[in-house]
């Protein structure tokens, strides 16, 4: 490897050790994060993407990212044959299983790493296109009756205002849906994620590095080592970058991301995962070494800092109950319990009563979305009458479920009402979408006719 590159901070290789059971190799590629420029202040890292609950991977972190997904007309936005996502003319985004695949271009980059992930973005999209149908028929009906609407509801209103509404969905299955399984209930009333939004500009909404880094990739822990596509489980190191079962097997992508339960999080990785993440031509990535290298690129401080900041008590020995059953392979590898990294540390805890996270990750990521809400002078509960949607709109954006949106535009036709949770034969039992509850569009109505 050439100084050149490791002058210049860009190369932060992971060393593999002669014995390692997969990697033959005595290294694996490690790219560090862009630094800003300014090198009189302390090393940090750009954010490429937006911060807030917008939803940008719909839409884009920036204009030219927005412009280049939208039809320009009726506020749609653009898709390809069979309503799925459009095409992106970088050929090289993804990897070709048949002749008529094809990358998707999405608000996120990252959209063709995994089917599962450009399924969603698909299902946001054609929801997206739902509700400016719905918008551009209501401004048309509208207009026809009252000659005139209030406001002008041409292309760029519709998609402007279908933006919000869908931004606000997000936010509002994220907070209401998603959080209380990830947090628990304990935790979701110590980092008033269901408190009264109030808005605090002295708190700042900005992504955590600790969070990014380390806390928020509890679930590649989750990832299973197979999904079920058209009756066969395929193994996951064969889906990265492959687009194949999006475009032709839909309804078994989205049956099998609701059907299926994840995997517990711990510090047990698939192996699909841990040695064979983006394997191509018998080179591949270990998911877990490079999270730690990243924590460890980005500076973050030792589990027992974040124990600290966090108001925890920190770990004074190996045989800590804090690292439940990792005690002694962290003492095989760790020379003190203030040099475990915070990936490792968090990752080893127990989780708290009625979640999936411990105590220091749930911290870290409770005070994030704390501040993602009542640091957002546009979250979509404000009753600021500029920034907000209006009470109708608010009531609207409360009855949708993620398990309705799914119904609606997943191509099934059962699911389970709380999508998040694996389905029983209780109160979560898999039913017909008939029986999901459903939004009505009065409030869109109302909000395009000011009536």
């Amino acid at each position: 490897m050439s100084d050149y590159i490791y002058k210049s901070g860009a190369c932060f290789p992971i060393i593999i050790p002669e014995n390692d059971v997969h990697f033959k190799t005595n290294c694996m590629k490690f790219t560090r994060s862009r630094p800003f420029d300014d090198t009189s202040k302390p090393r940090e890292q750009f954010n490429a993407i937006t911060s807030f609950i917008d939803g940008s991977m719909v839409y884009g972190s920036s204009e030219d990212e927005m412009n280049a997904l939208r039809t320009g007309t009726d506020g749609l936005m653009s898709t390809s044959a069979g309503n799925l996502l459009p095409e992106d003319d970088n050929v090289d985004a993804c990897r070709k299983k048949q002749d008529e695949d094809f990358c998707f271009l999405a608000g996120d980059a990252r959209v063709n790493v995994f089917p599962g992930l450009a399924a969603l973005h698909t299902v946001f999209v054609r929801f997206h296109n739902r509700l400016a149908s719905k918008m551009a028929f209501i401004a048309k009906i509208a207009g026809y009756f009252f000659k005139r609407l209030p406001l002008v509801w041409n292309d760029e209103r519709i998609f402007q205002a279908t933006r919000k509404i869908v931004s606000a969905v997000i936010q509002k299955i994220n907070n209401d849906e998603f959080l209380p399984i990830l947090l628990g209930p304990k935790n979701i009333e110590k980092y008033q994620i269901w408190a009264p939004y109030k808005y605090d500009k002295y708190r700042n909404p900005m992504i955590i590095n600790a969070f990014a880094t380390a806390a928020f990739r509890y679930g590649h822990s989750q990832i299973p080592d197979t999904m079920k596509i058209a009756g066969e489980e395929v193994p996951i190191h064969k889906l990265y970058f492959k687009t194949n079962s999006v475009i032709h097997h839909f309804s078994d992508l989205v049956k099998t991301i609701v059907g299926n339960q994840s995997e517990k999080s711990d510090v047990h990785f698939s192996q699909e995962v841990a040695n064979k993440l983006f394997l191509l031509n018998n080179h591949s990535l270990d998911l877990f070494s490079l999270n730690i290298q990243r924590g460890r690129d980005h500076g973050l401080g030792s589990f027992n800092d974040y124990r600290r900041e966090c108001n925890l008590q920190p770990a004074t020995s190996f045989s800590s109950d804090i690292f439940g059953s990792c005690s002694q392979s962290l003492k095989d590898v760790y020379a003190s319990v203030d040099d475990i990294d915070l990936f490792v540390g968090g990752m080893c805890e127990p989780p708290e009563e009625d979640a999936i996270l411990g105590p220091t990750f749930a911290c870290i990521v409770g005070r994030q979305f704390r501040n993602l809400k009542h640091g957002d002078r546009f979250w979509y509960e404000t009753q600021n009458i500029y920034a907000g949607l209006g009470n109708g709109m608010v009531n609207f954006v409360k009855e949708i479920t993620m398990s309705r949106i799914l119904c609606d535009h997943g191509d099934i036709s059962e699911i389970q009402p709380f999508s998040f949770l694996a389905a029983d034969s209780k109160k979560n039992s898999v039913r017909p979408c008939t029986e999901i509850p459903n939004y009505g569009i009065r409030a869109l109505v109302g909000l395009m006719t000011g009536k």
